[in-house]
């Protein structure tokens, strides 16, 4: 299974006039310009999905949708509560085992979930995170689930080499 990991872009501040709650926080348009770009570098590698997973959060999800349509995919997200911020790993990776071993998957969360998330997926343990970048995307592939995880990293892109790759 390819696990792609997907940090939500850039987002209004905490705090911002207008923004009620953490969950109501948008993508600012800077962002959404940039996540755009990253995409774009994600086609000239031929990233493709069988399916997005997104964290309910709406910056989450907005990010989601522009994996969507820079891709030109046809399905919709699923929002998966399982990628909130808080989470335990362990339930995501339960319900990731239970999908087809080529399955393609794209998880777009938040950090420092999605680098404890990676952590375990290679390490076996959410004690060491991978750092994660607002827009950043790692490529994991899952050989086992059990009787443990066993994962390999393929690669970690930062904003800045996906803008150079465009």
């Amino acid at each position: 299974m390819d696990l792609y990991l997907v940090r939500h872009a850039i987002a209004e501040r905490r705090g911002s006039a207008g923004v009620l709650d953490d969950h109501s926080r948008k993508l600012t348009p800077a962002g959404i310009k940039k996540m755009q770009h990253n995409v774009e570098a994600l086609c000239r590698l031929k990233v493709t999905f069988d399916e997005i997973w997104t964290s309910p959060l709406l910056r989450a999800k907005q990010t989601a949708d522009i994996l969507v349509e820079v891709l030109r995919l046809t399905k919709r997200p699923y929002i998966v509560r399982a990628l909130a911020p808080g989470q335990k790993s362990e339930i995501l990776i339960q319900r990731l085992s239970r999908h087809a071993r080529d399955a393609s998957i794209a998880l777009v969360g938040h950090e420092p979930d999605l680098g404890k998330l990676a952590s375990y997926l290679l390490l076996g343990s959410p004690l060491e995170a991978v750092a994660f970048k607002k827009g950043g995307v790692a490529r994991i592939e899952v050989n086992n689930f059990k009787p443990f995880v066993r994962g390999c990293l393929h690669w970690l892109l930062t904003p800045k080499q996906m803008q150079i790759m465009r």
